[in-house]
């Protein structure tokens, strides 16, 4: 298997991070047990069970999403995107996942429809930007991320178009 197509990174809460490099060499920060003790439970339990990871996405609260090259997939998530992934059954359908603060995420499926939650005291007027774009303009997310921290994201769209509030670095 060539492990450079499946090269990641997440990063968590409290500068925590977790990334698979383009030689399928693991790295992690010294604190991710700490905040995430959950995921990393599961993560040695995975590993070990499926070889590649393909995707991992780590949220607020000991948020977390992992899926492996083979289609596996194991979460911990708020209830409210647990309600949409139970109508769906699959969580190996997730394409694009993004978690952020007080339960907010955003979902675009492979089979092409989109879900999504943002908070908008921490997110303002980012809901109403991926509605008019998945909605009305039928588009697809290609990519999103969604601050742990600040109220900083990116959504990207398949046409090339992005909404994009970030820190400004001089």
């Amino acid at each position: 298997m060539d492990v450079s197509d499946h090269r990641w990174m997440a990063i968590g809460e409290n500068e925590s991070w977790i990334t698979m490099s383009d030689n399928g060499k693991l790295h992690w920060s010294r604190n991710i047990e700490s905040h995430y003790p959950s995921f990393m439970k599961k993560w040695n339990d995975v590993k070990r069970e499926t070889g590649y990871v393909s995707q991992v996405i780590l949220g607020c609260d000991e948020e977390y999403f992992l899926k492996t090259v083979e289609g596996g997939y194991w979460w911990r998530l708020n209830d409210s995107m647990k309600k949409h992934i139970d109508i769906y059954e699959n969580c190996s359908d997730i394409d694009v996942l993004a978690l952020g603060q007080n339960g907010s995420y955003i979902v675009q499926l492979e089979s092409g429809w989109a879900f999504w939650k943002v908070d908008d005291f921490f997110y303002a007027g980012l809901h109403e930007w991926i509605y008019k774009k998945t909605k009305i303009e039928n588009r697809r997310i290609w990519a999103a991320a969604l601050s742990l921290t600040d109220d900083y994201f990116v959504v990207v769209y398949d046409d090339g178009s992005a909404w994009v509030k970030a820190q400004t670095i001089i």
